[in-house]
């Protein structure tokens, strides 16, 4: 009989120990999260192994969630207060990317609407990327990793014709080939390069011109162990910022679209948008992640946000909206509309 309850007993004092050390060691990982939050806003780096945890920054936070029973646990007041303020530092870092509303349209106001959406080199489901075209409906469609397949497809639908028959469509393999559409006239157009952006003048109307950019710098590398660098990608961004600023100090109305491989957590970013709108920033609703890696592809959610519309102060955003409906592709479309101001 006594062995028979010293039995019984061990595993409830395994347990009572296991709980004992989970409740003891759990103040380290909201710890550690709120010390690399610190470093990640106050220090960001560019390149290496703290440069992927500002990436994927949102998702650290998933390891608190097996933490919240303990929050109940009597006493470990530095644990709660560790907890909080995870929640407070969340709320505060990522609260805007996910939390925004749409703004109201100016009464008889001029509008516009852009698409973006990077088809992916792979993708050969033509009648799909056709459907997703005409039923955004968008004035302005940005294309990237536009083939030739796709590019012929595109040229020959009859009623892609007809809703934008103003076009520049560069294909190109390895996936640096791009596309633009447009219900507006193309009054001045350059196709760009491997490593340079497409960029057109639309006419308006009314002498109102927009100058549109479509960027696609190529993806930062991963060399092992997990050590991030992006000099390639930023190089590009900033050929693309120099034609930015340069259309900018000419006081040019200006949306800038794209796949730009980058996530607003990284330093590059903030050069990337200075003097222009974040539109979903503004106005998008939910995460507007807009990527996802291929065994993710079959279901309808990105994992991060890397395409962007991005405007100069004569258009204002009004609402944007991220469609990540499974297309062939492993990036969702990017749909927003627009005032002229």
């Amino acid at each position: 009989m006594v062995r028979e309850h010293q039995s019984a007993a061990e595993p409830r004092a395994s347990w009572r120990r296991l709980y004992s050390i989970s409740v003891t060691l759990a103040p380290i990982v909201p710890l550690a999260l709120l010390l690399l939050a610190a470093l990640h806003s106050f220090a960001p780096r560019g390149h290496g192994v703290v440069a992927l945890t500002q990436i994927f920054a949102p998702y650290l936070f998933y390891a608190l969630v097996p933490l919240i029973p303990l929050v109940f646990a009597p006493g470990r007041y530095l644990f709660k207060l560790a907890m909080l303020s995870c929640l407070l530092v969340f709320c505060l870092r990522f609260g805007s990317s996910l939390v925004s509303l749409p703004a109201s349209a100016t009464p008889n106001s001029r509008q516009l609407s852009a698409l973006t959406w990077n088809l992916e080199l792979t993708n050969r489901q033509m009648g799909t990327i056709r459907d997703q075209i005409v039923r955004t409906s968008a004035d302005i469609v940005g294309l990237q990793e536009l083939t030739y397949a796709q590019a012929e497809a595109l040229a020959s639908d009859v009623e892609l014709r007809t809703r934008y028959p103003y076009r520049l469509l560069t294909p190109r393999s390895r996936a640096r080939g791009m596309g633009l559409l447009s219900r507006y006239p193309i009054v001045e157009q350059d196709q760009g390069s491997e490593t340079l952006p497409q960029m057109v003048r639309l006419d308006l109307g009314n002498d109102t011109t927009l100058t549109v950019i479509n960027a696609h710098p190529r993806p930062a590398r991963i060399r092992l162990p997990l050590f991030y660098e992006p000099t390639r990608r930023d190089t590009q961004i900033a050929a693309v910022r120099k034609l930015i600023d340069a259309r900018l100090a000419e006081g040019e109305s200006l949306l800038v679209l794209g796949d730009f491989n980058i996530t607003e957590r990284e330093p590059t970013y903030r050069a990337l948008v200075a003097g222009l709108q974040d539109a979903h920033l503004l106005v998008g609703h939910g995460s507007g992640n807009s990527w996802r890696p291929g065994l993710l592809k079959p279901l309808p959610l990105g994992v991060l946000r890397i395409d962007y519309l991005l405007t100069s102060s004569h258009l204002r955003p009004l609402r944007t909206h991220t469609d990540c409906t499974p297309r062939g592709s492993d990036h969702c479309s990017i749909h927003g509309e627009f005032e002229l101001q």
